[in-house]
């Protein structure tokens, strides 16, 4: 009853605030220097032929799935129906994304003429319709019918060495339906007439510069979309994803995925309802302790390294006194930089009751073989090929945070620093992995871009949960569909101006619609 109320609430809110949006976009050099300098390359985009999955060939029931076996063009392909324990339905083919339910339900057929309604435990049933080799999918709440998919809407996009490098979903779009979601979107929280693409990139440039915007780019995005018609679907794909939602068309929407995965989760019901659907299958927000919701201070690791000279022992207490002057006490202090690395700045903090809270990446700094002498390199946590990741043009690798050894590492890098009483930290960055690098679980950039935040944010969970338990609080600017169950999310480089105020709340009410319900601002900082 608390999730259902809770999502209510959350779903009201974003209806209220909705209509506040607009769409705006981003000029060729603003495009250059985010490719060049922040989030270089791009996914690769590959020259394909598109089939429709047009020929229903033959049906085979199963007690927990639906079987259609179909043809594109010439070639043969299965897609499964299936209802799983978190509610909803499941259409997927043989390549599944990331997110797998618990369980599924067990299936009722019935035939009704040349039709098959298949149902199972919840609201939502679907109903198989056949005219000769077309078919088509209508989507059912109780009796009302809120959804059509047909054999027109799915397609796979062969490349030329005759290998499925894209798929791609399309629908169509009412003339009194409204469109939301996608995860941060700073342009517009109603996605109707425009474009985004759904691959993580570092977006200082793009959020920062005035002016129209012919596609939006996020730090964080998520491919659930939900319709003012009674149901939402969620794409589950690791890939880059081109989402145009009636910018080319207004009354039609096409999602280009750039891999292989063909998997939606579909759900029926009041919004609330379907947001629970999702949340049950990625997960439900993190609850940080109480103290995180108490004020913070802090500054930047340019702030601290110049502040009284550099003398920032001395700056953090005079900050200290200055708030408590003022009848405002701190009780967490974030120190961007290396200073949390000095325990003399705990010893400070902690006579005031002050958690610190410190700044992490994913970059490996240190010689790959200091954590793990006698190893060679091809058996570190480490991601290949190697690739020059931030601004500062520090020559870095990256965690493989699949690798078995990666929580060893983290240990060797950070676990003393949370002895000393680190307390949270933002876990920044992660949005600039390369599609060619190549990952321990075998997985390669395209495919690992988006969820290494996912990865990412899980290793740092569990490094905080060993030396903390539940008492610590971590923020993340990058995400994928399910961080939301990992940690907070901060909205990234938004200006501190009334048009950034804008996109912070587009980016807000999004992540929220994408299932994310503890994040917050720069904006007034």
């Amino acid at each position: 009853m608390i999730k259902k109320n809770f999502l209510k609430r959350l779903v009201l809110l974003a209806l209220c605030v909705f209509t506040a949006a607009s769409v705006f976009a981003v000029p060729a050099s603003a495009l250059d220097v985010m490719q060049e300098k922040y989030s270089a390359p791009f996914p690769q985009d590959v020259r394909v032929t598109w089939y429709r999955l047009k020929v229903l060939e033959s049906i085979k029931k199963e007690n927990d799935k639906l079987t259609l076996n179909v043809k594109a063009g010439s070639r043969a392909y299965k897609l499964y129906l299936s209802f799983p324990k978190e509610g909803g339905f499941r259409l997927y083919s043989d390549d599944t994304g990331f997110h797998n339910p618990e369980s599924y339900n067990k299936l009722s057929y019935t035939e009704q003429g040349d039709s098959l309604k298949i149902s199972s435990v919840g609201d939502t049933s679907v109903l198989l319709r056949k005219k000769g080799s077309d078919w088509a999918l209508d989507i059912y709440n109780k009796q009302k019918l809120v959804y059509r998919v047909t054999n027109k809407q799915l397609s796979i996009g062969i490349d030329g060495d005759n290998k499925i490098a894209k798929t791609r979903f399309e629908g169509s779009i009412g003339s009194k339906e409204t469109l939301t979601g996608l995860g941060e979107r700073f342009d517009s929280v109603v996605r109707n007439g425009t474009q985004c693409l759904l691959w993580n990139l570092d977006v200082l440039a793009h959020i920062n510069t005035e002016g129209e915007k012919d596609t939006d780019y996020s730090y964080t995005n998520i491919p659930l979309l939900h319709s003012t018609n009674g149901y939402s679907v969620f794409f589950n794909s690791s890939y880059a994803i081109k989402a145009d939602i009636g910018k080319a068309d207004s009354k039609r929407y096409t999602m280009d995925n750039y891999g292989k995965t063909m998997d939606f989760f579909f759900w029926t019901g009041s919004a609330a309802e379907r947001l629970e659907g999702y949340c049950e299958l990625t997960g439900y927000n993190i609850l940080p302790p109480k103290w995180a919701f108490s004020y913070w201070a802090g500054n930047s690791a340019v702030y601290w390294a110049k502040a009284s000279g550099g003398a920032y022992l001395t700056e953090l207490e005079k900050m200290v006194k200055g708030y408590n002057e003022i009848g405002t006490p701190v009780q967490s202090m974030f120190v961007e930089g290396v200073i949390y690395k000095d325990n003399k700045v705990h010893s400070l903090l902690k006579k005031y009751g002050i958690n610190v809270i410190a700044w992490h990446d994913s970059g490996y700094y240190n010689e790959p073989t200091d954590a793990f002498p006698g190893y060679s390199s091809s058996q570190l946590p480490i991601v290949n090929p190697r690739y020059n990741t931030v601004l500062t043009g520090i020559t870095a690798r990256y965690y493989d945070f699949t690798h078995p050894l990666v929580m060893e590492a983290l240990e060797y890098s950070f676990g003393k620093y949370l002895d000393y009483g680190t307390k949270g930290a933002m876990i920044d960055f992660a949005d600039a992995i390369p599609y060619d690098s190549v990952f321990y679980n075998g997985k390669t950039g395209d495919e690992m871009h988006n969820l290494y935040s996912y990865y990412y944010q899980k290793a740092f969970k569990e490094l905080y949960e060993k030396h903390h338990g539940n008492d610590y609080i971590l923020f993340a600017r990058a995400g994928f569909a399910g961080s939301q169950s990992l940690m907070g999310k901060f909205l990234g480089d938004n200006p501190c101006t009334f048009y950034g105020l804008k996109e912070s709340l587009n980016a807000g009410i999004g992540l929220s619609l994408s299932g994310f319900s503890v994040w917050g601002s720069d904006m007034g900082g």
